[in-house]
């Protein structure tokens, strides 16, 4: 290109100085490479945090996992005096406690517990038995019933250590 022919209303030097400024102007948001080396070196940063953050999940899923444990065990310790009794039918007239000693007394042959209290936990149908929770005084009184229990076999009733859901998912 001559000098001296025009491009549209512009000379060659007019236009070169106005494409010029242009792409400066366009050229001033685009990251330099001050700026991609500071942009890598927060991305380097947030991805060891990260890791590090992980590393700390990590630790903190172990940790949960031993505490759960340990707070399930703590609960089956705590009910070590308790049993489940399932298939017991409470004749009428009986109250709960004495269809549970009957059941003791009677049919296992066991006399001497110490019952706390006795509690229905459910019963859907009220021509079905429940389960029904004992509480003995004595883990004594436990393991002399689990000595007889044997007895049971055929009566359609089952007696069950009073653990939690994560424990009999166990067993």
């Amino acid at each position: 290109m001559s000098p001296s022919k025009k491009i549209g209303n512009f000379t060659p030097d007019e236009f070169a100085k106005i494409m010029e400024s242009t792409m400066d102007k366009k050229l001033q948001n685009v990251a330099t490479k001050e700026d991609i080396a500071l942009m890598k070196g927060s991305i380097d940063a947030v991805v060891e945090e990260n890791r590090l953050l992980k590393e700390e999940i990590t630790h903190l899923k172990q940790v949960t996992q031993v505490l759960k444990t340990q707070v399930n065990e703590s609960r089956n310790l705590l009910n070590r005096n308790k049993l489940i009794i399932r298939g017991l039918k409470l004749p009428a007239g009986q109250t709960l406690v004495e269809a549970v000693l009957d059941l003791f007394v009677n049919v296992l042959n066991v006399a001497s517990v110490r019952i706390v209290q006795t509690f229905i936990l459910s019963k859907s149908d009220p021509n079905k038995s429940g389960l029904i929770l004992v509480e003995f005084e004595s883990y004594k009184d436990v393991m002399a019933i689990y000595k007889n229990v044997n007895k049971l076999r055929g009566t359609g009733i089952a007696i069950h250590d009073d653990v939690t859901p994560e424990s009999r998912i166990k067993r």
